[in-house]
């Protein structure tokens, strides 16, 4: 490697080389320029040696570099007991009037190695071996086999490496060194390798006699062992047949031959993959930004732009129709999300405490169907809750067959031609007998065969036949208890009769109570949702202004907190006008009151109308006179406004739910996506970054040097692919 590159490398005993040394030479295209070398690390090892060096170190002359390599080369203490992954790059570019430079990348790697001696790692001879491996396996590298000519060619560890990396041998070059060992009579054992006959490799051999340890010691020159060598050869008779194959010149002209076939071969593929490399060091580049600005006038340009940018971006996660990359969810779509949360968090939290409701399951089937998987699934489902199972009534021909048929379950029974609701309070599971509290307070006794009414419903919450018996108007509910529990202990001046409004004040507080909660939730996902996006914006708007980021980062949460604790402010004050001030205009109000009145009588007269028979109006007139005179019969005054309130109460809630619910909802879409308020965050941004514009720009030498690096990297790129085309 000297002879060739003419670098001359650190020598000694033992296992000097312990990190990779890749040399590329390079012709200058530009006259009268004189040598120049740089070297550069690529570093692999955590803790590297060589982490404590200049990025690049730049010399004038073969001497500075020797000295370098030389200074290098102790920083991996001979001591050291196993190699280190990085590597060591030098760059040397040679006078356009040097005749004899040949433009190689060569890579200097430790010599292989049989065994360990004292001190070394017990790894040694296997690191050595992965990294020779890892480089000869590279496809666009020509292997050079070197081996020492005087020693048994079969024994060369080399040469084994190289066939497994390089089966066919499409890159392998074979170089027997130290020629003058040969010892006499043993020559043409020598000469039968040059010609290929021995260990036959496509490329063949080639011979080279480098400076020996007295050279060395006599202070012999690199030309000096030049001209020895090719005056060797000349006059060794033994190998004038291979004398194209003999020398360091030979040698160079071979690889540079091997190397120009393989570069050839894959110059589609070198050609793409420079254009990548190109567009990603553009990349790269862009990443960094513009030039950091120098004058005051450029500073806040670059801000105003920055700024502009980032806000740009905010709006745009507010409009309906935007998606964002990567599926993160913008701003309008974690409102709308949450907002549903809401809803249905407000609806939810009376069901806790008073509304039992009869939510309509899908249909498992008609009565014949004898599989009763469906519904012992269900029954599982639900097995926090209670299933009422009701179906359709089937033509008299055809034989019932209910599978189910539990204790709150909602039926309906016939006596005497009359259909009647009722709710199963018990059941014996041996005879099939089912006991039936029916709406008109009667009791019956019935077999699952002779029901007549069978659907499926899932009753919310538990509490199988009180929540039955309410559903069917057979029982008061715990709410109509409570009112009237307050009707008696709190009256007022008003009389017997009219509704309390405290009373009606009072319960409406405790059911609106839990509406509170599902506020707080949305405002908190909403106060989630708005710092992540903004979040989101600054790292990619800012990646390439570190300083800018952290400080744009830094007002954003001053500027939030207090606009937090507005909303916030806003919301509790939206809550508390809805329990303290209850008030509308809307007819849904009386109109829900007066439907829930014309329910109330539907369930009282319809049971009394029931049967297949007919009636004269007359006898009609009789029952719905008798009826009408008997509705209120018997009930408290107390009970009556008890009622009233009930009525009253469960009309208002509606309205005032629905109202609350767009009141809320309302405040959130102003406050965190209304143009107004994201502009005020803009300006914030403008006014505070203005003011500490010089600050935020200070130069980096770190990411100046990165440009700089990045922008050489580019230029080589460039140049070599220019150059590639060019021929």
């Amino acid at each position: 490697l000297e002879n060739i590159t003419g670098i001359p490398f650190p020598k000694g005993t033992g296992t000097v080389t312990k990190c990779a040394t890749r040399i590329t030479i390079v012709r200058s295209t530009k006259p009268q320029k004189p040598f120049s070398a740089r070297v550069s690390f690529t570093l692999r090892e955590v803790d590297s040696p060589f982490k404590d060096e200049k990025e690049a170190i730049l010399h004038k002359s073969m001497e500075e570099l020797q000295d370098t390599l030389e200074r290098l080369n102790g920083c991996l203490d001979r001591n050291q007991k196993t190699v280190v992954s990085d590597v060591i790059e030098v760059s040397i570019e040679e006078p356009m009037e040097k005749i004899d430079v040949v433009e190689l990348s060569i890579v200097d790697l430790p010599g292989l190695i049989a065994t360990t001696v004292e001190g070394q790692s017990a790894d040694l001879v296997n690191s050595i071996k992965a990294m020779v491996k890892e480089y000869a396996e590279d496809s666009r590298t020509v292997i050079l086999a070197i081996m020492e000519a005087h020693r048994d060619i079969s024994n060369s560890r080399s040469l084994a490496m190289a066939e497994a990396a390089d089966p066919k041998g499409e890159r392998t070059v074979g170089v027997l060194t130290k020629m003058d060992l040969v010892e006499e009579r043993t020559e043409n054992n020598v000469l039968q390798i040059l010609n290929n006959k021995r260990k036959v490799l496509r490329h063949g051999y080639y011979a080279v006699m480098n400076r020996a340890q007295k050279g060395l010691e006599d202070g012999q020159s690199l030309e000096e062992a030049r001209n020895f060598e090719e005056k060797w050869f000349n006059t060794a008779g033994h190998y004038k047949s291979q004398q194209h194959r003999c020398g360091i010149k030979a040698l160079k002209r071979g690889i540079s031959t091997r190397l120009f076939d393989i570069l050839k071969k894959g110059l589609p593929k070198i050609v793409k993959e420079l254009k990548h490399s190109v567009k990603e060091t553009r990349e790269r580049i862009v990443q960094l930004g513009p030039k950091p600005p120098s004058t005051e006038a450029e500073m806040l340009l670059q801000l105003n732009g920055l700024i502009n940018s980032i806000h740009e971006k905010v709006i745009e996660t507010t409009k309906e129709a935007f998606i964002e990359e990567n599926s993160v969810p913008t701003l309008w779509r974690c409102q709308l999300e949450s907002r549903k949360e809401f809803t249905k968090g407000v609806r939810g939290s009376v069901i806790k405490k008073f509304k039992y409701e009869l939510i309509e399951m899908p249909s498992v089937g008609g009565r014949k169907k004898s599989n009763n998987s469906t519904i012992d699934k269900l029954l599982e489902e639900n097995k926090f809750s209670d299933v009422i199972i009701r179906e359709k009534p089937f033509p008299e021909e055809k034989t019932p067959q209910i599978l189910k048929c539990p204790k709150g379950t909602v039926v309906e029974v016939e006596d005497n031609g009359c259909f009647f609701s009722g709710v199963v309070t018990s059941l014996d599971e041996t005879s099939g007998k089912l006991h039936v509290t029916r709406s008109d307070g009667k009791n019956s006794e019935t077999s699952i065969a002779e029901l007549t009414y069978f659907r499926q419903f899932k009753v919310v919450p538990s509490g199988v036949i009180e929540n039955a018996l309410y559903e069917l108007g057979m029982k008061e509910s715990k709410l109509h208890s409570l009112i009237l529990a307050d009707i008696r202990e709190h009256r007022g001046r008003e009389l017997q009769g009219f509704p309390s409004f405290q009373v009606f004040l009072k319960h409406f507080k405790e059911l609106s109570s839990g509406w509170e909660a599902p506020m707080i939730t949305f405002f908190k996902s909403m106060n989630d949702s708005f710092i992540a996006t903004i979040t989101r914006i600054l790292e990619k708007e800012c990646s390439a202004h570190p300083r800018v980021k952290s400080f744009l980062s830094e007002i954003f949460n001053e500027w939030f907190e207090r606009k937090r604790k507005v909303i916030h402010q806003k919301l509790e004050i939206k809550f508390q006008d809805e329990q303290s001030y209850p008030m509308t205009e809307n007819h849904y109000y009386m109109d829900t009151v007066a439907k829930i009145k014309a329910e109330r009588m539907k369930k009282y007269l319809l049971p009394h109308f029931s049967g297949n028979g007919q009636m004269e109006l007359k006898q009609v007139q009789q029952i719905l006179g008798q009826l009408i005179e008997s509705w209120n019969k018997g009930r408290s005054n107390e009970d009556s406004e008890a009622e009233y309130v009930r009525d009253f109460l469960k009309a208002y809630y509606k309205v005032a739910r629905k109202r609350f619910v767009d009141n809320i909802a309302q405040v959130m879409r102003l406050e965190y996506l209304d143009k107004t308020v994201l502009k005020d965050l803009r300006n914030f941004f403008t006014t505070k970054s203005f003011k500490n514009k010089t600050r935020l720009f200070v130069h980096d030498e770190d990411q100046i040097l990165r440009r700089q690096e990045l922008k050489k990297t580019l230029a080589s790129l460039e140049k070599g692919l220019r150059r590639i085309e060019n021929n």
